[in-house]
């Protein structure tokens, strides 16, 4: 079983393109108006050494930011794992090479 669920995963999300109005630290001022949290499912292929597109996590976070009215988010926290329905699946996609992976991002929305 260790065979079919390992696999060497690299996931990568468009932190690059998102501007300063996202902080990954609690210091900052501000009232929270919302927790923020969305999960992805990035798929991977050659057992996770291949990713298969990438998260527009920079363009939910700031869709999310604009229809809400807050200024910015903080306390950003990235996870990845997968639950136990998907190890099954990619215990039955693994045996042509093809995985996937839950990335979940959550934060504070503050004005």
């Amino acid at each position: 079983m260790v065979t079919f669920a390992s696999g060497c995963y690299n996931t990568m999300t468009s932190a690059r393109k998102v501007p300063t109005w996202v902080m990954m630290n609690t210091m900052s001022s501000g009232k929270v108006i919302a927790p923020y949290e969305k999960s992805y499912t990035q798929w991977y292929v050659l057992w996770g050494l291949v990713p298969i597109g990438s998260p527009a996590v920079g363009d939910d976070i700031a869709a999310e930011i604009k229809t809400s009215g807050a200024k910015y988010m903080d306390s950003v926290e990235v996870n990845t794992g997968m639950k136990f329905p998907m190890v099954i699946l990619n215990m039955v996609t693994g045996i042509i090479s093809i995985y996937n992976q839950q990335v979940v991002v959550t934060g504070n929305l503050k004005r």
